[in-house]
């Protein structure tokens, strides 16, 4: 047997995560496109913490109102956590990962509003 850790290393997965976020605001730009062209389109904006990259949605980026928390990153791991409240990721459900960002198509759990519901 092997000891080798197959895990991705800290770099890989802030490159990862550095790569998503484009793809979100894409996504939300899309979708704003087709749904309500007479609305700005939400700006993502990164909060680094301790343990958590917070995705921040401003839907008036010039006046910094309308402001919420669009989804959790573990920096750990990558894993991709819907948000609870402003300041912490829902952690008390059954499963609450609902992916990585170092999964290939990890773009998959977002949709306008945030991280998707798990479907079971």
């Amino acid at each position: 047997m092997s000891d080798f850790d197959l895990s991705p290393s800290e770099l890989e997965i802030e490159h990862a995560f550095e790569m998503l976020l484009p793809k979100i605001q894409q996504l939300l730009s899309i979708h704003y496109e087709r749904h309500y062209k007479n609305l700005p389109v939400p700006e993502i904006r990164v909060t680094k913490g301790p343990k958590y990259w917070k995705l921040i949605s401003c839907s008036h980026p010039r006046h910094g109102a309308s402001r919420s928390v669009y989804a959790f990153i573990r920096r750990e791991d990558g894993a991709i956590l819907r948000p609870a409240s402003w300041s912490t990721p829902e952690l008390r459900v059954k499963n609450p990962v609902r992916g990585y960002v170092t999964d290939d198509h990890c773009i998959q759990w977002f949709n306008s509003t945030g991280v998707r519901y798990a479907s079971y």
